[in-house]
């Protein structure tokens, strides 16, 4: 989330996004002054790392890694409690217990969303590139 805050510090080893429309190659973003966000597939500290660059590295981890994983398992609580739902139709207690699994899945994805797009609300308004956040793009 905060990648494109601190800077262009973290070497990207994979495809990305320059906060520059029209800039498709990380080495074109660095020399038009912009700065290449990574898209999910791996972060480096690059060859000669300040402290900067390992909280930036650490927040690209954070945004490539931990963040999927937790709406990963946000939807996996979801879908084992529709599955305890539906396989236990006739116990009452593990029917309800099933509800809560799919009640928390429900309120965790909820959670998380409101904040990515909380998140990209912010950084429109002040200017912060958020291009790590997955946009729908019309054909």
């Amino acid at each position: 989330m905060l990648v494109g805050f601190l800077g262009p510090m973290v070497r990207v080893h994979a495809a990305g996004n320059c906060n520059i429309v029209g800039i498709t190659t990380e080495s074109e973003c660095g020399a038009e002054g912009g700065f290449w966000t990574n898209t999910g597939l791996g972060c480096s500290l690059g060859n000669n790392p300040k402290f900067q660059n390992l909280l930036q590295y650490i927040v690209c981890i954070i945004n490539t890694s931990v963040i999927p994983l937790i709406f990963a398992l946000a939807l996996v609580i979801f879908v084992w409690g529709v599955v305890q739902f539906v396989i236990n139709t006739d116990d009452e207690v593990k029917k309800t217990k099933g509800k809560q699994f799919m009640i928390w899945g429900i309120i965790a994805l909820t959670v998380m969303v409101s904040v990515w797009g909380l998140v990209a609300i912010l950084g429109n308004t002040f200017g912060v590139n958020t291009g790590f956040i997955p946009q729908v793009k019309s054909p």
